[in-house]
């Protein structure tokens, strides 16, 4: 499973190289995608979202760049962001799916002099009205200086073929023993 039990998740972008590590680069910004639907049974008059910032991100840097609804945002002495959707009167999806939905998408920088490599994670609870908090998937990325792209060495097949250089610019070579 990729995301949370339910329609509410997290994306991250870039979402980095590599599908195990996601490696990306000290320099990037990263951009957060929080979606939520109201899967309940009766109207969400607010929703709001908790998102906790890695350590390793400059939290002054952190900009909201879009949402599906208006949203009051605000940052707590945790590093803990609120994102606040109060009177959205999300409809149920029952009664309405395509107006059970909604979003906010934010950007933020990585602290500079970040050690090499550093992972940031993230994940963030969405709260329908009174009720639990939804718990979103784990977005992650390992900052790093350079992607690494290979090995410093050229790599045997077998006994009878080779192929360098490794990691290769824009050529490789195989040399085959016959």
């Amino acid at each position: 499973v990729m995301c949370s039990y339910d329609p509410n998740d997290k994306a991250a972008f870039p979402e980095g190289v590599d599908d195990v590590m996601h490696y990306t680069l000290n320099s990037e910004t990263l951009e957060y995608l929080i979606r939520f639907q109201n899967c309940g049974n009766d109207t969400a008059f607010t929703v709001y979202i908790r998102d906790t910032i890695d350590a390793s991100l400059d939290i002054n840097t952190l900009e909201v760049l879009a949402s599906s609804h208006s949203v009051q945002t605000t940052i707590d002495a945790n590093r803990a962001v609120v994102f606040m959707f109060e009177d959205i009167l999300l409809a149920d999806s029952v009664v309405d799916e395509p107006n059970s939905h909604g979003f906010v998408r934010y950007r933020i920088s990585p602290l500079t002099g970040l050690a090499d490599p550093t992972r940031i994670e993230n994940t963030a609870y969405i709260y329908f009205d009174f009720n639990p908090a939804v718990v979103t998937n784990t977005t992650w990325n390992t900052m790093v200086l350079t992607i690494p792209v290979g090995l410093n060495e050229s790599i045997e097949i077998d006994s009878d073929v080779r192929f360098y250089p490794n990691p290769m610019g824009e050529k490789g070579y195989f040399s085959i023993v016959n």
